[in-house]
């Protein structure tokens, strides 16, 4: 009996666990089933955000697009608009004058040169080169095509011939139109143009002004490596090699004058002390002397005037007059008249004797030296 109850207890118990382990499977399964339903949503979250952002961003290309190159796609569409009768019109023109397929190649040759010649100058003038030649025969197929749709369609009288003469220049005109409204990045600027035009003089210039520099210049340009050297620099070590090692725009008689300028200005600013009579080193300066003071040894009213008007030798002060002058008395005077014994008197002049005078002062020999060398 207890066996049969211990069988029944452990079915029980074992159907329990199976239950239990029932239930663990159903909450893990309905775990995984969640997790994956969260999942796919995220991932369709994710999908709409994405599909959201590429639809912005090709409508914000489109937007930009429009706005940089709006003007192009409708100055197409009307090219194509304008073409399509213009090139019609030619043919029917040409077509009683030629065959047909002559005509209908005659009419593309003009629509298709002229807009050969209009994109190669657009061309041209986004890389900076000269647009005129394209101009030219844009300008010219486009005449020669409306030209003919006016006298085939009535001639300038009819308004209708007007309008298929505007069709064959209205598409070559608006697309010079979109080209002048972008000029400011398919052109060069004004400062640019500016700029190579002032390049230009200069380099006139430099030719005309330094003729010998340019030519060398022009040699240590084509010696060198292509490229290795840029005109100013071949232009440097040209100035070098005929000036010096001075820089370009000045040579060496500018240097010196230039120098003697700023002396002059120095000295002029600061002055040096000047003295008359200078020490080793300093600068002589002449003074402003007064007038040296003519003594004569008679009164102008004594006998000797007409002696004195004449002209008598200046006489410093010095030297003490001959009056003042007496030797000593003679034990026997000479006779009136007489030369003998060399003594003064009547007969007798004074004569000058070795050491009867005082040695002139320093200031006094170089003033005389002076007056003699201005006299002179």
């Amino acid at each position: 009996m207890s066996t049969m109850t211990d069988w029944r207890a452990d079915r029980r118990a074992d159907r329990s666990a199976d239950r239990a382990e029932d239930r663990a499977d159903r909450k893990l399964a309905a775990e995984e089933a969640r997790k994956d339903r969260a999942s796919a949503e995220a991932r369709k979250r994710r999908d709409r955000a994405d599909r959201a952002a590429r639809r912005a961003d090709r409508l914000q290309a489109a937007r930009t697009w429009f706005a940089t190159e709006g003007d192009t796609a409708f100055t197409i569409a009307m090219i194509l608009l304008s073409v399509a009768p213009a090139i019609a019109s030619q043919v029917d023109a040409l077509t009683g004058k030629t065959d047909g397929l002559s005509a209908v190649s005659l009419a593309l040759m003009l629509e298709l040169g002229a807009w050969s010649a209009t994109v190669g100058g657009t061309r041209a003038l986004r890389d900076g080169r000269p647009v005129t030649p394209y101009r030219a025969a844009m300008w010219g197929c486009a005449a020669v095509a409306a030209g003919i749709n006016v006298a085939h369609n009535g001639g300038f009288t009819q308004w209708f011939a007007l309008v298929m003469g505007a069709a064959s220049l209205a598409g070559v005109a608006f697309w010079e139109l979109r080209c002048v409204g972008r000029h400011g990045t398919s052109r060069r600027t004004r400062q640019q143009r500016a700029d190579d035009r002032a390049r230009r003089r200069h380099t006139r210039q430099r030719r005309r002004h330094h003729k010998p520099i340019w030519e060398s210049a022009q040699r240590i340009l084509s010696g060198a490596p292509h490229g290795s050297l840029t005109p100013d620099e071949a232009w440097a070590l040209a100035w070098a090699d005929v000036h010096g090692d001075l820089t370009p725009g000045r040579t060496g008689a500018m240097e010196v004058q230039r120098a003697t300028n700023a002396k002059a200005l120095r000295e002029a600013l600061n002055p040096r002390p000047k003295v008359l009579f200078p020490l080793p080193g300093q600068e002589l300066t002449v003074l402003p002397l007064p007038e040296l003071s003519v003594y004569r040894s008679a009164s102008v009213d004594g006998p000797e005037a007409a002696v004195l008007e004449a002209g008598t030798p200046q006489v410093g002060d010095q030297i003490p007059e001959p009056s003042t002058t007496a030797p000593k008395a003679p034990s026997k005077r000479p006779p009136a008249g007489s030369v003998n014994g060399g003594r003064v008197g009547p007969g007798n002049p004074p004569r000058r004797r070795k050491g009867d005078t005082p040695r002139y002062s320093t200031a006094a020999r170089v003033a005389a030296s002076i007056t003699a060398r201005s006299v002179a």
